[in-house]
């Protein structure tokens, strides 16, 4: 799910900026020349630059393995690097890079939510944004919202902003 991912990448953010890495620098990687160039950009090292996120977008497909494999295996103390992909498959998983990648950094997969556990998921966020549904009201907005997780983060915060901590029942939904 797009909202889980983006979520796993702005904790994966707030760590490294309160780690001292303040500067992030975003490659979008689709061709050969945007992997050179990031991994150039990850094995940067400056005496006066802030320690830097590299934060590098491609789908699996189009990972430049030599070029990964190299970086690993003397990472810059300086810069943290973030990879966001698409699913790896469990072909992709066993090769070579992948060890690799997996060893020397932490892999984050994230899996849709399960529809059972969407209830559930729905009323921990609502509890987190201090919004106190009725039963009802969450089997609502769960009805109403289900299968769009970013749809029922935004109707949490609009009823987090409308009602405050307030009880929020089926009318006010």
């Amino acid at each position: 799910d797009p909202l889980l991912g983006e979520e796993a990448c702005d904790t994966a953010r707030n760590a490294a900026k309160n780690a001292g890495f303040l500067e992030r620098k975003v490659f979008h990687c689709d061709k050969a020349e945007h992997w050179q160039e990031a991994v150039a950009e990850a094995n940067a090292m400056s005496l006066f630059a802030d320690k830097s996120l590299i934060e590098m977008r491609a789908s699996p497909g189009k990972i430049e393995h030599a070029l990964l494999l190299d970086y690993l295996k003397q990472p810059s103390p300086d810069n943290v690097l973030l990879l966001i992909t698409d699913k790896v498959e469990s072909t992709s998983q066993k090769t070579q890079w992948f060890k690799a990648l997996e060893a020397a950094c932490t892999y984050v997969p994230v899996a849709p939510l399960d529809t059972a556990r969407f209830p559930e998921w729905l009323a921990i966020r609502a509890q987190r944004a201090k919004v106190r549904l009725s039963k009802d009201a969450l089997n609502l907005l769960a009805s109403q919202t289900q299968g769009n997780l970013l749809a029922a983060a935004q109707e949490i915060e609009k009823l987090a902003l409308q009602f405050g901590e307030a009880e929020i029942g089926v009318e006010q939904v």
